[in-house]
């Protein structure tokens, strides 16, 4: 991935926060919807909206440049916050702030239906939705998560060719879905 696009990520932070059904997101709900939202975009377009650059952590991804791109956006309210079940950073707009969004329709599109999907999460069932994530689960801890794996053909990978060659039934299914496959072809 490049640089991040500052004015996209301040876009779909501002929409995030403004469309949101919770009236503020802390740190882990912000990075686990906007990674959600970049793993989803690029699974249907082959980019992400941001370009942010994700870290695989205990917790699922996380990314510095979220936090950092929020706490400048003076339009965006950072307070401490001291709750039972949640001491931290909680993000919000401020009142009568702006709307500037530079999204386009496929943008808004794919927030709404993250927002739809996981906007009333909590911080700890996205954490458990992204950690469980059966992609991210190749990634060591500390690592960058690349969306371009995403595109690997899945019968490329050594060790799932090894399990292949080992498993004889297993091995004359995948021959015969082939011969299937080049037979329409």
């Amino acid at each position: 991935m490049g640089n991040i696009r500052g004015d996209k990520l301040q876009s779909v932070i501002r929409y995030l926060l403004a469309k949101c059904p919770r009236r503020a997101l802390n740190t882990t709900q912000l990075v686990k919807l906007l990674f959600l939202i970049d793993y989803e975009y690029y699974q249907t377009f082959g980019t992400t909206i941001t370009n942010v650059p994700y870290v695989s952590y205990n917790y699922g991804p996380y990314a510095e440049g979220i936090v950092a791109e929020s706490k400048r956006m003076k339009d965006v309210s950072v307070r401490y916050c001291f709750y039972p079940s949640f001491t931290g950073r909680a993000y919000s707009l401020r009142e009568n702030s702006p709307s500037v969004v530079n999204l386009d329709a496929t943008e808004t599109g794919v927030v709404d239906s993250i927002l739809e999907h996981y906007g009333e999460a909590t911080a700890k069932e996205l954490a458990r939705i992204t950690h469980d994530d059966e992609f991210l689960q190749q990634f060591e801890h500390g690592s960058v998560i690349d969306f371009t794996l995403l595109d690997a053909d899945p019968l490329d990978d050594e060790r799932l060719q090894d399990a292949i060659m080992a498993d004889e039934e297993l091995y004359q299914s995948v021959r015969k879905a082939e011969r299937q496959l080049s037979t329409r072809s």
